[in-house]
């Protein structure tokens, strides 16, 4: 498994907080492609929940490790599980998302009918004192929206509901980009832990090789005080390193609202790099991005907007009927009328025309969007290939000289051939190689997911032809 594909996961995440609410109404966007990467077995059971609408993320993620439990190695599967089940941001989002299900049903409600009772001629002065005289009457009354008032709310409410799921599902990519950089960074930390722990490690074979030299004669005194001094320092920068691993773990755990970290390391294809793909192919793909596809929603829901102005415009009809009864001569008689307001100063002109200039609005900003998108895709691409490519150049073609003036300096130093300070220059060179690899490495991992948080997908998921080739493979 190669970074590219756990990204991968760590989109199909969003569809695992999606699993909190129960119910999937037919107003909500299409999933981005990353939904269907659902490989695992935590993905495929909330696939399943997702499709048949009836379990709840707590009882479908059964199988997702108790953090409080967890002592072992963690990968990247089961950090994003454990975000999606803890994370305080997805359980506020779930609330939010049942709130625009309460709107779209409270939006397509009828007016409630009105009743009224009233009571005249009575308690008055002569024939009026009591209630001898008193006329009963009672009116039940409906307002009939005949704009379509009620429908234009309706399609706006689910108009706004499909833009908060839109931007709901923004924010959990969002999150998983950033739980997925966490967690490289404490695959780096862990990395220079054990560089600086092999520093330590041959610091301490070369202060050992010393102290032969010495007592053979071949070496001063100087040598060795000079070898243990370097030894003191790789001691405290390998306690160093360990305390950076420990911080980044503490980063990693807080993802969940852990405390602390009780799991022993995080694990992944680190060292691998993934292939590269053109940048026609990843410009493709910006339309699809979360920053840019709300914009058709934000739209809709703007045109939407417009429809109910212009249904407000039109009056609404009120109609009453009722009965009334004179208490006098014990007479019942019907009441019945209309009443509609007279659209003579206000016809919700401004208002119909501010909706339109907010409509007007949105497709700039679409522009903007997709403006402001494509040169972030474009600056992270060439992040990407610029680190991957120096990744490789240092793995394929530095580090197997240096590894080589490694092992014949080692070799020459032990026979006396070289002195202290020339074995320590090819030592360090060697010990820096490896530490500008993993660095390089970490920016690439980094860029890519950066890249494809952006893009909410996987690069392994888009689709570029034979004759797009890859700048680095241009001829």
């Amino acid at each position: 498994m190669k970074f590219p594909s756990m990204l991968g996961v760590s989109m199909a995440a969003v569809a695992m907080s999606a699993c909190s609410t129960s119910r999937v109404a037919d107003w909500r966007p299409e999933p981005t492609p990353t939904g269907a990467t659902m490989s695992t077995r935590v993905d495929a059971i909330l696939a399943e929940d997702i499709a048949n609408n009836q379990v709840r993320a707590s009882q479908a993620l059964s199988t997702v490790p108790d953090p409080s439990t967890l002592t072992g190695p963690l990968d990247l599967q089961q950090t994003l599980a454990l975000v999606a089940l803890h994370h305080p941001a997805l359980a506020s989002i779930a609330y939010a998302q049942r709130a625009t299900e309460a709107e779209v049903f409270q939006a397509g409600r009828l007016r409630n009918p009105e009743i009224e009772f009233e009571v005249e001629e009575f308690g008055g002065s002569g024939e009026n004192s009591g209630f001898d005289a008193a006329v009963y009457t009672l009116r039940l009354g409906q307002v009939l929206e005949l704009g379509g008032d009620r429908g234009a709310r309706r399609d706006r409410a689910v108009s706004a509901a499909r833009l908060a799921a839109r931007d709901t599902e923004a924010t959990k990519v969002a999150i998983y980009t950033q739980c997925t950089l966490v967690f490289i960074d404490l695959l780096e930390a862990q990395k220079e832990a054990v560089i600086a722990r092999e520093a330590k490690r041959i610091t301490q074979d070369l202060v050992e090789a010393a102290r032969v030299r010495v007592a053979n004669g071949a070496a001063t005194e100087l040598e060795l005080l000079r070898a243990q001094a370097h030894l003191a320092q790789a001691t405290v920068e390998a306690r160093s390193a360990e305390r950076q691993v420990s911080s980044r773990r503490s980063d990693l755990a807080g993802m969940w609202g852990a405390q602390g970290a009780a799991f022993s390391e995080a694990i992944g294809p680190f060292d691998d790099i993934a292939g590269a793909v053109p940048l026609d192919a990843v410009l493709a793909a910006v339309d699809g991005t979360p920053a840019v596809a709300r914009w058709a929603d934000e739209m809709t829901e703007r045109l939407a907007a417009i429809q109910m102005e212009r249904a407000a415009r039109v009056p609404d009809l009120a109609v009453m009927a009722g009965v009334e009864h004179a208490s006098a001569d014990d007479e019942t008689t019907f009441l019945m009328g209309l009443g509609i307001e007279l659209p003579v100063f206000d016809r919700n002109s401004g208002a119909i025309q501010a909706a339109s200039y907010r409509a007007m609005q949105a497709e700039r900003d679409r522009d903007t969007a997709r403006l402001e998108t494509r040169s972030a895709v474009v600056g992270l691409w060439h992040a990407w290939m610029a680190a991957r490519e120096r990744a490789m150049s240092l793995a394929e073609q530095v580090l197997p000289s240096l590894e080589a003036a490694k092992a014949a300096a080692d070799t020459a130093f032990r026979s006396g051939k070289i002195d202290y300070l020339d074995v320590l220059s090819i030592q360090e060179d060697y010990l820096a190689g490896r530490i500008a690899i993993t660095t390089a490495r970490a920016e690439a991992h980094r860029a890519q997911a950066a890249l494809e948080g952006l893009l909410a997908r996987p690069l392994t998921s888009l689709n570029w032809g034979p004759d797009q080739v890859p700048v680095e493979e241009q001829p």
